[in-house]
């Protein structure tokens, strides 16, 4: 894994957690922990980034291309609003639970 690789702020973000529970009625909130806060704005950051990417790049951009005249292109374009699609409602929900957006 690399140091931004999503699966391994995840993790550790999961383990913090396990770290943090709260243990006979005590309150802590999760992203007041200086560590899990800093996994998730690491998080924000990567997706922010990769939706840039996805922007900016002009098969984004082009009207979508059809399957009989150029497949490639149309599987490309179909992948990119997938991911495109599922970053920006993991980008709302981590905006709902931090409640910066």
């Amino acid at each position: 894994m690399t140091a931004d690789d999503p699966k391994e702020y995840l993790t550790r973000v999961r383990l913090q957690l396990k770290s943090v529970a709260p243990d006979q009625g005590a309150k802590i909130s999760v992203l007041e922990h200086a560590a899990i806060r800093a996994a998730v704005d690491k998080l924000l950051r990567y997706v922010k980034n990769r939706l840039a990417t996805i922007e900016a790049d002009g098969r984004f951009k082009q009207p979508p291309a059809l399957v009989q005249v150029n497949a490639p292109l149309a599987l490309i374009q179909v992948e990119m609003k997938a991911e495109y699609n599922t970053l920006t409602t993991v980008l709302a929900h981590l905006y709902k639970i931090i409640g910066d957006g």
